[in-house]
């Protein structure tokens, strides 16, 4: 029954090239023939397979002899096999079960000694080993072997003890799952290696090998190189692996050239090199490294990071701030367009958005506006910090950006996430119980009050502002699943509000 879901499953994706085989728990071999494929990937570095006792009635399931033979035969002499294991001495295992006041117990994963037993008995020649780091049982990063350097967060004791503990040499021992890759033909330059030698030609300085920082997000891959000139900044490359993550680069890429040529007080907060390129039919986009962290927990002078992060803010919204008047025209560029898109998105709610449509162009029809420069998701972690002097270094991920568009959103934003970070809530709890009723904290108020001075609207398009940056959110910034109970009940009953206050604010 569950192979028939997955095909059923592979079919409506439109995913060609899979076959899907059920191995009963008596068998010891797949059923393919000798040699069949160029590669053999066995990936479980949340260990759910080896502790799941369901799965566990399969050889398959988890990592055995069986497995390791099985791969060797069946990947071709110029292929590989790829393993990625949970460490059951990982440092997180052990600081859950301290956490838990749980004893340490025999680990059900196999340790990385038994991997390369198996790995060796099946013929294969010792593996390149990759520490691992796992975030929500899927790997955020891949260690270097230099050990682990925090970039974000480094101001908490968290992060400080995680680059104790990963240094050097407990990033071999102690990470938390580990990738083994088994060559069974000769060794071959790996797409790293090729990426940095394509890179060399564009910034014409050459690339140490390695890598300092592997970063994996969904859909995209980021990699920092360092240049061996030792002078030369050292350069991030971007990989998209999707092409909604493609065309936002390409967007990014257009917003930081205009914008660096725009001020230099904005050129000093950006990339002084950005680019995109292609190696062996991979995009790859390659920008400079602005040294620094990032935040999306609440750490130690939390404060002062906003306040450095307004001061921007303010910035550029002056220096890009251009006096209007809202006609029906400016409307439907400022606003339309953010109403309409909502309305695509979501076709549930096309009614009530177009009351809420009509209460808007009451609210600012031939009222005055300084439109902004919006970066369109402004929030302390897609801020750059120095982590001494707590200074603002830069601003990215550009890619929700809009020139001549609406002010207060990105303040907005900023006031959003952090109330999302310190108080464990959700956006909509966030935007219903603090931004829709303007019920600021005391930290919050100073924020509001000195971005109001600067960019200052009267308080009718206040509000208007305010219910726009909702549907921003759900319309730019975050697209959700109206099959979900949950988030229709969450974006219909929001609307809902916003139509109550905007219709008492006429």
């Amino acid at each position: 029954m569950t192979v028939q879901i997955i095909r059923h499953r592979l079919a409506s994706l439109n995913v060609p090239n899979v076959v899907v085989v059920h191995v009963p728990p008596g068998d010891i071999t797949l059923p393919f023939e000798d040699a069949s494929f160029d590669a053999f990937l066995h990936h479980d570095v949340a260990g759910t397979l080896a502790t799941n006792p369901v799965a566990a009635v399969s050889p398959f399931a988890s990592l055995t002899a069986t497995l390791v033979q099985e791969a060797h035969r069946l990947v071709r002499p110029d292929g590989f096999a790829y393993f990625g294991v949970q460490n059951p001495y990982g440092y997180n295992t052990w600081q859950r079960r301290m956490t838990l006041a749980q004893s340490a117990s025999t680990p059900s994963s196999p340790s990385l000694r038994r991997v390369k037993r198996l790995i060796r008995r099946a013929g294969f020649p010792p593996p390149t080993i990759v520490p691992y780091l796992i975030e929500h049982d899927h790997v955020s990063e891949i260690l270097p072997p230099e050990g682990y350097r925090s970039v974000k967060n480094s101001l908490s004791r968290s992060e400080r003890l995680k680059e104790t503990v990963l240094g050097k040499f407990g990033a071999r021992l102690l990470a938390p799952a580990y990738g083994l890759i088994c060559l069974k033909g000769q060794l071959r330059d790996t797409q790293l290696q090729l990426l940095a030698a394509d890179l060399a030609t564009h910034t014409g300085s050459p690339i140490c090998p390695g890598f300092r920082r592997y970063f994996c997000m969904p859909g995209k891959v980021f990699v920092t190189l360092e240049h061996a000139d030792a002078v030369t900044e050292n350069v991030i490359v971007v990989i998209p692996k999707i092409p909604s993550v493609r065309e936002g680069r390409r967007k990014e890429l257009e917003v930081v050239t205009e914008l660096r040529a725009l001020s230099p007080f904005l050129a000093a907060k950006l990339p002084t090199r950005y680019f995109e390129a292609s190696c062996h039919g991979e995009i790859y986009f390659a920008l400079s490294e602005i040294r620094g962290i990032t935040i999306d927990r609440a750490v130690p002078y939390l404060d002062r990071l906003n306040f450095k992060a307004l001061d921007f803010l303010i910035r550029l919204s002056e220096i890009t701030a251009l006096a209007t008047t809202i006609t029906t025209e400016v409307y439907a560029d400022l606003i339309g367009y953010i109403t309409a898109t909502v309305s695509n998105i979501y076709p549930e709610t096309r009614a009530r958005v177009e009351t809420i449509d009509n209460h808007l162009r009451a609210a600012v029809i031939d009222r005055p506006l300084h439109k902004v420069w919006l970066h369109g998701d402004y929030k302390l972690e897609n801020l750059i910090f120095d982590p001494n002097t707590l200074d603002m270094a830069a601003v990215i991920d550009w890619e929700h950006s809009r020139r001549n568009s609406l002010p207060w959103l990105d303040l907005l934003y900023l006031i959003t996430y952090n109330r999302m970070m310190i108080d464990n809530l959700n956006f909509f709890d966030v935007y219903r119980k603090v931004i829709l009723s303007e019920q600021f904290s005391t930290q919050e108020r100073p924020l509001v009050q000195a971005y109001a001075e600067a960019i200052p609207v009267g308080s009718h398009v206040r509000t208007a502002l305010t219910a726009l940056f909702f549907l921003h959110h759900i319309g730019f910034r975050y697209q959700y699943d109206m099959r979900m109970l949950e988030d229709m009940q969450n974006i219909l009953s929001t609307l809902h509000e916003i139509e109550i206050r905007l219709g008492k604010s006429r």
